[in-house]
């Protein structure tokens, strides 16, 4: 009995010496870093990381690069992203590629430099990179780093968005509205819009509302395009939000109810949207669906003028020319109403608020010729805010 178990040890441990090493040829350093990462263990794997990176993985220093980019492990450092990445990048890694052009982008740990970020997302772009080939068209589209050309926008936005990109599905779908690089042709839009909106992309919806609102490609529709903005609205869209606004308020494809026009024109208001202020102010100024409040109103208005809105603009100097929900005060009725002239002016808008802000411009409501000249000053210099 003990010759045999004599021989079967010795059978487990020539087995056990032949397999351990065997066990040991094929850990892998990399796979265990990435284990750690996956786990969560981020301050682990990024000392495993940075030992490969050292010995020049690229693959190490990519994720090396990713966790200084994003914080995970070490504190947030773009210049040492970027240095990794370069490092990466420079072993022909398309994702690191991409992400290196997204820093040269932006400016973030680098000097702004859309030149190099245009090649950047070319060679990420080259091997298939999907989210490169978004951006080196948007590059393409905008002329920023490497000459505008709308058909290479156009391929580039195509390969993306042939491989299931929403964003680039979006933005082929813009360049068929507006003919940029193709034909115009709202019904390829659609197609695109669609498939884009199927992944739940925001603005794809915003633009099938709009073209059901306006029968782009498609028969016109308001009960379609206001399901369509609802989608988007629900999502957080401050233009939809506007827009299934004013669905309610004029009672297109929807039953009219002020109440639930408001509820949305506050959403989006609330965003910073312009438009959706100025008719909040108009909704408390004539007293739609809640009471009359001019304090409200020339709040909301005002908000709306100091983004640009000449509507609102010109509402503004009335409350103040009338002292309506402010205090009576010529000098600033006077800025706005020239201000507003001026935007109308210039977009074509004739009607009633132009010949008002004509007049107060011309013959500034009595003022000294100081404070004219003051305001005058203010209207030339002023400038919207966001």
């Amino acid at each position: 009995m003990r010759n045999i178990f004599s021989g079967i040890a010795s059978v487990l441990l020539v087995a056990v010496v032949t397999v351990y090493p065997m066990a040991l040829a094929q850990a892998d350093p990399l796979d265990d870093a990435y284990k750690a990462y996956d786990a969560g263990d981020y301050k682990r794997a990024f000392k495993m990381f940075k030992v490969l990176s050292k010995q020049g993985d690229a693959s190490a220093q990519g994720k090396l690069g990713y966790m200084y980019d994003e914080g995970r492990g070490v504190p947030k450092n773009t210049v040492e992203a970027a240095k990794w990445y370069r490092r990466a990048a420079e072993q022909g890694n398309m994702t690191v590629q991409y992400n290196l052009g997204l820093l040269y982008d932006f400016g973030n740990g680098v000097p702004e430099d859309k030149k190099e970020a245009a090649k950047l997302y070319l060679l990420a772009s080259e091997q298939g990179d999907v989210d490169a080939q978004l951006q080196l068209g948007i590059l393409y589209r905008r002329g920023q780093g490497i000459s505008r050309d709308y058909k290479e926008a156009e391929k580039w936005f195509r390969k993306s968005a042939e491989q299931g990109n929403a964003e680039s599905q979006v933005k082929l779908g813009l360049m068929y509205v507006e003919g940029e690089g193709v034909s115009k042709d709202y019904q390829v839009a659609l197609k695109w819009f669609h498939k884009s909106a199927e992944q739940r992309d925001a603005y794809a919806q915003v633009m099938l509302g709009w073209m059901y609102e306006k029968g782009k490609g498609v028969s016109q529709d308001y009960k379609e395009a206001g399901n369509w903005y609802r989608k988007a609205a629900e999502q957080g869209h401050d233009e939809a939000q506007y827009a299934l606004g004013w669905r309610y308020l004029k009672g297109e494809g929807v039953l009219q109810n002020y109440k639930t026009a408001m509820e949305w024109f506050l959403k989006a208001a609330d965003q910073g949207n312009q438009y959706a202020q100025f008719n909040l102010g108009w909704m408390y100024d004539e007293g739609k669906g809640i009471a009359e409040d001019d304090q409200k109103a020339f709040k909301w208005y005002r908000k709306a003028a100091d983004q640009g809105d000449a509507f609102a603009q010109h509402s503004v100097g009335s409350m103040y020319s009338g002292g309506e929900g402010v205090k009576s005060n010529t000098f600033e009725a006077y800025k706005w109403l020239s201000l507003a002239a001026d935007r109308y002016w210039n977009e074509g808008e004739w009607f009633y608020g132009l010949y008002v802000g004509l007049y107060a411009k011309y013959f500034g409501f009595g003022l000294p010729g100081d404070q004219k000249k003051a305001a005058d000053e203010w209207v030339e210099n002023w400038k919207p805010k966001g």
